[in-house]
């Protein structure tokens, strides 16, 4: 295979040279090596690739150059000079190959240099025979320009570092030009600089210079230096700025769960890697399409070319070929036609070939796709069209093919925007599938491809962690272990830094999760069905599912449910436990226990009879409940029991009758009880007044018991001492006044009862003994 040379610039050397001086807006004839002569001031000479191709192989051409009228000399001034190993360029005083030799000059040996006549040349002419070999091209531009020429500056340019410079997007990159080269007694005036990034600048005060550019990409910047003579470099520089992408975290450990415990641990582990950047334009390829048995219907698919700018179609060879991944079952009756973004057609096939296959369709009528083969349509293909060579075929091999149109019909197009492929078919029974396709440009169109991954270093200046209770790390600082110093989050950087100098983190959370975090309810009553106990993790970890477990087992439904039912209970009160732990982290247990109450029945009044007083009614109490709840009562005349009398848990009866009661507990079990009694009401009398009794524990005349005195509530009793100090006052006495020796000592003590008879209040007065034998 022919290998090129690609052509590059070189840097300024330290010696000074002739450089010739035109105007950058001027029109140059475009002059070939091979057109044998040229007679005038304003051209360039160029090998036989033109611009910006290469010459070939075995080349050998010889051509003149001569001033136009009324000009007596000329020079050219090599801007590129890049020729093959074993090509050379040999040049001639004169107007032939007879004439003195200037020079046989190979490799770049012209770079930024002059060539023009001596003085004793009187033609002012110039000859030049070219030659290469067989190996390896390259190429060469000089401008032939009339008159004396001025020396050209050869600007140098230094940054940070050598060519790429590496940094950050942001920062302020530094340049520096002081090393160009001038020609004796010339200054530079005007330093023009193109950042490469769309954005230009020119400085007329000094060869430094800095720039900032704020976006990840690669730029070249360029220099053109302009001396007070008038005369513009020529050279190029080669300095390239890389900003460094954003890193990849691939493979950096991801967010960590532990318990919060004493000694627990988890390793984490970082990894960076450099993300590539590239400049080459986006291609948007065109997929896949359906085709289906649509008799005379055209379907299409467009792909989008961006990034090219204003280039066009200028020749044919500007597009390699146009390739096709398809199936299909009949190729006589599909036109198949590109049209660029102008709307410029070019037709790949028109009909023909009958019913030969294109690729491996499945030809029975269904929707489903066959296997696409590879077809390519280029404008020097050597097979004929698709009908030319179906004659051939039952299927059309893969390979590439001419198309039915000129592909000069392209021509003027422009390469960017939308770029159509249009398949008709107009017979019926038969379908196929595009399964990809592209359109595949010459190399001229793309630029100098800019291609860079940033790097990071593996050591522990380069990369490591940071955060609070790191135990352990490793050698390298990329992995470390943990012993989270606090319950809940706890955040972890990796912090990574590349060859461009960019320091970037990424953060990792670890949360240490607490035990004995559920949150259920201390006590719950059983109601003699199913009792659900919900259960729920305080703060549980985002995302994560939670294991349950109840105990004692034998009680529950389902004793792993996160809410536990309970189906039976035989204790009046049973503690249960209910344990929990996300899935993760199977030794980070919680705990909480639960009293299972199973409230008694109600307490109802004695069903009996109650005696009580005329006048005064009897006082019936409902018991007070051995335990906390909503109740209600209703106290009724047993035959007639919608008849409410109370519904308080105390009620006097007034009347002798038959009594009902009933209890209601809404909370915290619904229930009901009712019970009845009878009250019976009786003329009370009140018994003899003792005057004498002995409270010492023996059950026996213990108490000052007065007989009857229960019957006429509200009776108030006093008893002095002999001094006439109150030592007991009661204003309900019922005759269970029974003092210790502590509190008064044996001895005579007087005594006032007021008795509260039904019609009214009478005094009783008189003294009582208290004995201790």
């Amino acid at each position: 295979m022919k290998q090129i040379l690609k052509n590059t610039m070189a840097w300024g050397t330290a010696a000074l040279f002739l450089f010739t001086c035109f105007t950058a807006n001027a029109q140059f004839d475009e002059v070939p090596v091979s057109a044998g002569s040229y007679t005038g001031c304003n051209a360039v000479i160029l090998d036989t690739g033109l611009n910006p191709g290469y010459y070939s192989d075995n080349e050998n051409f010889t051509i003149t150059v001569c001033p136009g009228d009324g000009e007596e000399t000329l020079h050219i001034y090599w801007s590129i000079f890049n020729l093959g190993s074993g090509d050379s360029m040999t040049i001639y005083d004169g107007d032939d190959v007879g004439d003195p030799l200037i020079g046989v000059f190979t490799g770049d040996e012209l770079q930024y240099l002059n060539s023009q006549p001596s003085e004793d040349n009187t033609t002012g002419c110039l000859t030049m025979t070219f030659v290469s070999d067989g190996n390896e091209v390259g190429n060469f531009a000089g401008n032939l320009l009339c008159g004396d020429p001025c020396v050209r500056p050869i600007v140098e340019v230094t940054s940070l570092s050598e060519s790429p410079v590496l940094v950050c997007p942001g920062d302020e990159v530094p340049f520096d030009a002081s090393n160009t080269i001038v020609g004796d007694g010339a200054t530079i005036v005007s330093w023009e600089w193109d950042w490469g990034d769309g954005t230009s600048e020119i400085i007329t005060d000094g060869p430094t210079a800095s720039h900032v550019y704020p976006e990840t990409g690669g730029f070249v910047v360029a220099l053109k230096a302009i001396d007070d003579n008038g005369c513009e470099s020529a050279n190029a520089i080669d300095l390239h700025v890389y900003t460094a992408t954003d890193p990849d975290w691939t493979g950096t450990s991801p967010e960590q769960i532990v318990c919060f415990a004493e000694g627990s641990t988890v390793d984490l582990t970082g990894v960076v890697n450099g993300v590539n950047f590239t400049n080459v334009p986006d291609v948007d390829f065109g997929g896949f399409l359906f085709i289906p048995d649509v008799q005379g219907q055209c379907f299409e698919s467009s792909i989008t070319f961006e990034g090219f700018g204003n280039q066009t179609i200028t020749q044919q060879s500007d597009i390699e070929n146009l390739f096709i991944n398809f199936e299909h079952s009949y190729m006589g009756d599909l036109v198949i036609t590109i049209f660029c973004p102008n709307g410029s057609p070019m037709t790949l096939h028109q009909q023909g070939g009958g019913g030969t296959y294109l690729g491996e369709p499945i030809d029975d009528g269904s929707d489903v796709p066959g296997v696409g083969y590879d077809y390519f349509w280029a404008w020097d293909a050597t097979n004929g069209t698709w009908q030319e060579e179906s004659v051939n075929f039952g299927t059309l091999p893969s390979d590439t093919y001419s198309a039915v149109g000129d592909w000069n019909d392209l021509v003027g197009c422009p390469v960017n925007g939308d770029w159509t492929i249009e398949i008709c078919d107009n017979f019926a029974i038969d379908n196929g599938f595009i399964f990809d396709w592209g359109l595949n440009l010459a190399p001229t169109f793309f630029p100098d491809t800019i291609d860079f991954t940033p790097t990071f270093g593996a050591l522990c200046d380069s990369t490591f962690w940071q955060g609070a209770g790191i135990v352990d790390e490793s050698d390298d600082c990329n992995t470390i272990s943990v012993t989270p110093p606090n319950p809940g989050l706890n955040e972890y950087t990796f912090v990574a830094t590349n060859n461009h100098g960019c320091t970037y983190e990424t953060t990792v959370n670890v949360f240490a999760v607490e035990p004995n975090d559920i949150n259920v309810e201390e006590e719950v009553y059983f109601c003699g069905t199913n009792l659900t106990i919900p259960a729920e993790m305080v703060d549980p970890i985002p995302g994560q599912a939670y294991s349950y477990q109840w105990d004692d087992p034998s009680l529950f439904a389902n004793p792993n449910a996160q809410n536990g039912v309970i189906t039976n209970v035989d204790q009046d009160t049973t503690i249960v436990t209910v344990s929990a732990y996300p899935n993760i982290l199977p030794d980070c247990i919680g705990s909480a226990e639960v009293a299972v109450i199973v409230p008694p029945a109600l307490e109802m009044p004695d069903p009996t009879t109650y005696e009580g007083c005329l006048g005064f009614g009897f006082d019936v109490a409902a018991p007070v409940q051995p335990f906390e709840g909503d109740f209600t009562y209703a106290w009724y005349p047993l035959d007639d029991p919608d008849n409410i009398l109370e519904t308080d848990a105390f009620y006097t009866f007034e009347e002798e009758g038959e009594y009902g009661l009933t209890i209601t507990q809404s909370a915290p079990c619904p229930s009901s009880a009712t019970t009845s009694f009878i009250i019976e009401l009786i003329a009370c009398e009140l018994g003899e007044i003792p005057n004498v009794f002995s409270p010492n524990g023996d059950i026996t005349n213990d108490a000052f018991d007065i007989e009857g005195i229960e019957f006429f509530p509200g009776s108030t009793l006093q008893v002095y001492n002999r001094w006439g100090t109150l030592i007991y006052e009661s204003k309900d006495y019922k005759g269970n006044w029974s003092p210790s020796q502590d509190e008064v000592a044996e001895g005579t003590y007087y005594f006032i009862l007021n008795v509260n008879f039904p019609e009214g209040v009478e005094t009783y007065t008189g003294e009582v003994t208290i004995l201790r034998k």
